[in-house]
């Protein structure tokens, strides 16, 4: 075994690094976790004594990585980016082993794979050497690493724990088919009220109406409107006012403050309304413009740039604002 490892070992270290270089730059690019490692030794001497292979060419795992997938949306298209990229030897999806349905176990997608050859290489073991490119969610990753050292690399047989290993895979399969169907699966949950929410819902609604009539250049919309309207309700309770307020005053000071920019911006319009600034810099402007917004500000910090200062002069009255330089 060590004298066929040592043989295989140069082109293993070839084919490892191939296969490394181009999916982790897939990974790096598409924003996916990376992991990898080369089989040693005493682990391919283990796997060998499972009695479960014929010859050395079954053996498909000597390198192997994993791409982890925020959820299962994203698998298809990194099963496509694997198979145009690499030679596909086996493809072993997710679901297609025969189970009980009160059963539990690791189930990810594999890809088995090698290198593409060039005419003429077919025969340089560089292009023999299998790879296995696992495919598992967030969720599933965390299993793994978290069970797999209490499970096989534990020195106990107990039931009970590998009971809690099924156990916990169940709440994974739960959690990713959740997130798969997680708009559907929320309108099942029982809603409360809670003024801070409905503030912000009141945010994104009024400032998208403003776009859809027209008194917004489409240049300011915000790619995100979460992040816009946490952005906006933040800004509006960062006064001492609103800082001493419970939740349901603070959602009517929202709502005034809100008042205060419609109507500013019924009056503006395009093109007076200025693009070289962000909207949410448009909205500190004409709120403090208002005298709605005063110094100080609780755990708020303005972006006071030239281009503020020029068209709303009133936020001069900050001395504290957003230093770029260090």
């Amino acid at each position: 075994m060590q004298q066929q490892f040592n043989y295989i070992s140069p082109y293993l270290k070839h084919t490892s690094k191939t296969v490394d270089t181009t999916v982790s730059t897939f990974c790096s690019k598409s924003g996916f976790a990376y992991i990898n490692r080369i089989k040693t030794l005493d682990s391919l001497a283990e796997k060998i004594e499972t009695g479960r292979f014929e010859r050395w060419s079954d053996i498909d795992d000597l390198f192997a990585c994993t791409i982890i997938i925020p959820n299962l949306s994203y698998e298809e298209n990194v099963i496509k980016f694997l198979k145009t990229t690499f030679c596909e030897v086996h493809l072993k999806r997710r679901g297609t082993t025969l189970k009980a349905p009160d059963v539990f176990r690791f189930d990810s997608t594999r890809f088995i794979g090698k290198l593409i050859s060039r005419e003429g290489d077919e025969n340089n073991p560089i292009f023999n050497i299998k790879f296995e490119i696992q495919i598992r969610t967030a969720f599933e990753h965390a299993w793994i690493a978290a069970t797999h050292p209490l499970i096989y690399k534990s020195e106990k047989i107990d039931w009970k724990r590998y009971r809690l290993a099924a156990q916990l895979k169940a709440v994974v399969e739960q959690m990713d088919m959740l997130v798969m169907g997680f708009d559907q699966a929320s309108e099942f949950i029982s809603e409360n009220a809670w003024p801070e929410v409905e503030a912000k819902q009141t945010i994104i609604e009024q400032i998208k109406n403003a776009f859809l009539k027209n008194q917004l250049p489409k240049e300011l919309e915000p790619k995100d409107w979460t992040r816009f309207s946490d952005n906006i309700y933040n800004m509006l309770i960062a006064t001492n006012e609103a800082q001493e307020m419970n939740p349901i005053k603070r959602h009517r000071y929202v709502k005034a403050g809100l008042k205060i920019i419609i109507k500013e911006l019924d009056e503006l319009k395009p093109p007076q309304v200025p693009i070289s600034i962000s909207l949410v810099q448009l909205i500190f402007g004409i709120l403090s413009k208002h005298k709605f917004l005063k110094p100080p500000l609780g755990g708020y910090i303005p972006i006071i740039t030239n281009e503020l200062l020029i068209f709303y002069p009133s936020v001069k009255v900050f001395e504290k604002s957003f230093l770029f330089e260090n």
